[in-house]
């Protein structure tokens, strides 16, 4: 990745990324639970479920309804509702970009495979036209250029 975000997303494990969850609706609970009920939720005498209860359904933006911020619950209420849409993006970036890598590091091997595999095949042609010695410096010269090709080939993949 380039971009600076694009290096946070690589950096950030699932580890990460939960712990930033749980401290996103945790701090919220905390918030709902004891802030004056001025400020809190439309509800009189909040406990801790509901606060927790709450923060979840506000950070996975599903709103039911039931309860609903008053005051400026509505702004911590906004906050924890984008940094929820915030781990979505990033937990669907991470687990997009394991996969291309995956796919990437297939088609490599496959290739690299491929190449040996086509290379092995070239080296045994040339050793029995070397034992066969019909044209030794035609085939020293075939060689030559296949050793050649194999050595850039190697300072590329290195």
């Amino acid at each position: 990745m380039t971009t600076p975000i694009g290096r946070f997303v690589e950096r950030a494990s699932y580890l990460d990324l939960f712990i930033f969850v749980f401290i996103v609706i945790f701090s919220s609970a905390l918030y709902f639970w004891l802030i004056p009920s001025g400020h809190s939720l439309n509800k009189e005498n909040i406990d801790i479920f509901d606060a927790l209860y709450f923060s979840i359904v506000t950070f996975t933006s599903l709103g039911y309804g039931d309860l609903s911020p008053i005051g400026y619950g509505r702004l911590i209420a906004t906050l924890v509702v984008v940094l929820g849409l915030v781990f979505i993006a990033l937990l669907v970036g991470k687990f997009a970009s394991e996969r291309q890598q995956t796919i990437l590091l297939l088609l490599h091997t496959s290739d690299c495979q491929r190449r040996i595999s086509n290379f092995s095949l070239e080296i045994e042609e040339i050793n029995s036209l070397l034992k066969n010695g019909c044209n030794i410096e035609k085939d020293l010269h075939v060689a030559t250029n296949i050793l050649e090709i194999t050595a850039k080939y190697l300072i590329f993949n290195i």
